[in-house]
């Protein structure tokens, strides 16, 4: 396959390949040394190619050949009619090929109406497989002798079964049929994918392979293709930087990224991202180039402003695209070649750059009835000249300019008594006792529907709340559901106890008058304001 567009998959040859991958150079690996070093690029890691042991390959073959003049030392002679096929872009390269995300197609063996089985359609493999585990666990049997197969090991099959398998498609008309296939596929011992559908069936039914469009094509029809990565890693990665990184300007420095999102044995194709201040005196890019999975990585940054950029941990710098099926590394004609390093000096101008807000962040919050969305609740602290100490409590300060000495002591005698990193607080020695009514009944309630973009945030909620001993696993008969409810933009964990609150004894909290209050805060000279961080989480229920 090459190009944009749908043709047949790629020739036997070196790994799966084809397609052009938009002229990327290929970005050198950098040695994973500690910060400040001066990185230097390192070669690939070198290439294997895996050929079948048949009996041809051991003939010798005598070819008739001028001993002085020797073809390839001369100028090429061309002579009569010649038509000159273009040259492939990858060639004078040798990386006509990339480690793609594998390609997956349903199929259903034996019957269309049977649930469908995950096979790889991998254009790099000769033969089409099948485990010997799954072909006994569907009913079948290897017959024939076996084979050498190399490239995932060295092993030898066991025969080959002939099975009857159809693949969901439509036709021209979008309606649905399935196409029914008989095929030969060699039984392997032990082979994990479980089935893979190789060169002998792509090329014998001349299949059109478009991994981009998600679809295949064979005569006039289609069927869904998909490219599947296994674990917890994706085909378009966002690369963040793993630490705080300083541009100069008219600098390039190699930024450390996390790559641990990267799915192992495929290759990424990165591009950095153009960004510049809303001033645009600091403005970014670098060339793109490749990279596969590791804790971290290092990509290449220009900053081509007149000032620095102090960029944060966890900034969003680059993209990662995974390898289609039929993507091949290019060498371009442009390549960026960094020269030597230079020492730093500090510039005159630095901007700082962070990291874009985390939507999951604050999902593990209760409900927060006095939160407000606008700016017309006014903060007392606004009016009154205050000072931070010990870079966590803020202070008020007196005519002198400085902190009572004794609300500084008293606060840096108590400082375990406040959420400084975040996690919220136990009530110790009391918990909250829940009177049911004497003839009260639970039922278990089954859980709602959550669509991906809520499943994610309460995903997250649970795992926080499980990290803060909050909640914990329960095998209790009575259950109920959970909802993610929206305040001023944030998604809030929320649990639908209405039918418990319906079956327990009320307790009465009268809320004090104005006047009372009031009456309080006469003659008080200190004020001071607590704000208890996930309040709702810090008392223990009975």
């Amino acid at each position: 396959m090459r190009g944009d567009g749908e043709s047949p998959g790629p020739a036997l040859g070196l790994r799966p390949h084809g397609a052009l991958n938009r002229g990327v150079p290929t970005l050198h690996h950098v040695e994973e040394n500690t910060a400040g070093t001066e990185f230097s690029p390192s070669p690939p890691p070198i290439a294997e190619l895996h050929i079948a042991d048949r009996a041809h390959f051991h003939q010798q073959k005598s070819f008739n050949l001028d001993p002085i003049e020797k073809p390839l030392q001369h100028p090429t002679f061309r002579f009569g009619n010649i038509v000159q096929l273009d040259a492939l872009a990858e060639t004078r390269t040798g990386r006509g090929y990339m480690n793609h995300v594998p390609l997956t197609v349903k199929i259903h063996v034996n019957s269309s109406t049977d649930a469908p089985v995950s096979s790889l359609l991998d254009t790099g493999a000769s033969l089409s497989t099948i485990d010997a585990d799954l072909l006994q666990r569907l009913g079948g049997q290897p017959e024939g002798e076996g084979g050498v197969v190399r490239g995932i090991g060295e092993t030898k099959t066991l025969g080959f079964a002939t099975v009857v398998f159809f693949i969901e498609a439509r036709d021209a008309r979008d309606k649905q049929v399935f196409l029914e296939c008989r095929h030969d596929l060699h039984v392997l011992p032990s082979f994990a994918p479980g089935v893979c559908l190789g060169r002998d069936f792509i090329d014998g039914h001349d299949l059109t392979i478009s991994p981009a469009r998600g679809r295949a094509r064979v005569k006039l029809y289609t069927f869904a293709v998909n490219e599947q990565v296994k674990g917890p890693y994706a085909t378009n990665v966002e690369l963040r930087t793993t630490e705080p990184v300083e541009l100069p300007p008219g600098m390039n420095v190699w930024v450390p990224v996390h790559a641990s999102d990267l799915a192992p044995g495929v290759d990424y194709c990165v591009h950095p991202r153009l960004s510049v201040t809303p001033d645009e005196n600091a403005q970014l890019a670098g060339p793109v180039g490749l990279i596969t999975h590791r804790a971290k990585r290092h990509i290449l940054l220009g900053n081509f402003g007149t000032a620095g950029l102090q960029v944060a941990r966890r900034t969003v710098v680059a993209d990662a695209i995974a390898a289609h099926v039929g993507d091949v590394a290019q060498s371009s004609s442009h390549i960026f070649t960094p020269g030597h390093s230079a020492p730093l000096s500090p510039p005159a101008t630095m901007f700082t750059a962070s990291a874009d807000p985390d939507p999951l962040e604050g999902v593990a919050d209760p409900i927060d009835a006095f939160e407000f969305d606008d700016d017309s609740i006014i903060d007392p602290r606004h009016d009154a000249a205050t000072t931070t100490i010990d870079e966590h409590f803020c202070v008020g300060t007196g005519p002198d300019g400085q902190p009572p000495e004794e609300i500084v002591e008293t606060l840096r005698r108590h400082t375990a008594a406040f959420a400084l990193d975040g996690r919220p607080g136990l009530v110790k020695g009391t918990e909250m006792p829940i009177k049911l009514q004497e003839d009260a009944t639970l039922r278990p309630e089954p859980p709602r529907r959550a669509g991906p973009a809520k499943l994610a945030p309460m995903d997250a909620a649970i795992d926080q709340l499980l990290s803060w001993d909050v909640i914990e696993p329960s095998d209790s008969p009575v259950s109920f559901p959970v909802l993610m409810v929206r305040q001023y933009g944030k998604l809030r964990f929320c649990v639908d106890y209405r039918q418990l609150n319906a079956q327990t004894v009320p307790d009465r909290y009268p809320l004090p008058t104005i006047d009372s209050v009031f009456q309080t805060l006469s003659g008080k000279s200190v004020f001071s304001s607590l704000d208890a961080i996930h309040g709702y989480h810090q008392l223990p229920v009975k």
